[in-house]
């Protein structure tokens, strides 16, 4: 006969046959179950990829402080500049830190200064795919959290509109203060999501008017995701948290992000409004 030592099951186990079940032993089987996943044999000589979640604070830390900073500054083409280097430079530190894969095409398309850039919005993340290859005059919902002290330096550097869409009076001075961005031809190209909200892209959403109220040119850009690369379409339904009404962070965890980001031909607003574009 072959005498070998207990295991810790069967000890375990030793101490329960003397008496009824009772319902705490699920407990028991349940933190030898749990054990058993955690200690297994397999898993534990095989390592998973870090999340690159590094790159992503320092280019979060270094847009919110070079902003701050550039915001300093008089209104000056230096300012202009640098408030420029320091958008383009931090978003695609951010993009590097999702693992991003963008192509554009058709770059004679690109939108120019003084125009308006319109684009389908199915992630924050799409701020960060369009800057990567060109800064842009941003005009958004006022957010919480971690996306509003970003917006709260970021307006210091560069001429960004942030408003509540609750507020009818904030409507009308973003639009006086739209009509005078695009009158001087010198400044950014303003960046609007038409649709107002995030979508997954599967359906038609009505483009806002006052998109296209304040006039100037258009420059449409379809933005697309390989699918399964993007968490779309969540913004508006979450509550506010320290990442406030953003589904970045979900994203972070399904890199790389695949994107193709297509400049249209500038179109008539009617061309625009049927969303013949996408």
């Amino acid at each position: 006969i072959i005498q070998r030592d207990e295991s810790p099951m069967e000890k375990g186990l030793s101490g329960l046959r003397g008496r009824d079940f009772e319902l705490s032993d699920v407990f028991y089987f349940s933190k030898k179950g749990l054990e058993a996943i955690v200690e297994d044999e397999v898993t534990q000589r095989f390592s998973s990829e870090e999340l690159v979640v590094t790159l992503a604070f320092i280019g979060i830390g270094l847009l919110v402080m070079g902003t701050t900073l550039v915001g300093q500054l008089p209104e000056s083409s230096l300012k202009n500049w640098l408030s420029e280097l320091v958008h383009l430079t931090c978003c695609r530190i951010c993009v590097r830190a999702l693992s991003g894969t963008i192509h554009y095409h058709n770059k004679q398309y690109k939108p120019q200064k003084g125009g308006i850039c319109v684009a389908n919005h199915t992630s924050p993340i799409d701020v960060l795919i369009l800057t990567m290859d060109g800064c842009y005059a941003m005009v958004g919902q006022v957010h919480g959290g971690l996306l509003g002290i970003i917006q709260r330096a970021m307006v210091k550097a560069c001429p960004h509109v942030w408003f509540e869409r609750s507020e009818m009076k904030d409507r009308h001075l973003v639009t006086q203060r739209l009509r005078e961005h695009i009158a001087d031809k010198k400044k950014l190209p303003i960046l609007i999501f038409p649709e107002g909200t995030c979508i997954n892209n599967t359906s038609v959403m009505m483009f806002k008017k006052g998109s296209f109220e304040i006039g100037g040119t258009i420059h449409p850009v379809a933005i697309k995701y390989v699918p399964g690369d993007c968490v779309p379409g969540q913004c508006s339904r979450t509550e506010d948290t320290l990442i406030s009404k953003t589904d970045a962070v979900p994203t972070l965890t399904r890199f790389p992000v695949r994107s193709g980001d297509r400049y249209l031909r500038i179109m008539s607003i009617t061309s625009l409004s049927q969303r013949s574009w996408l």
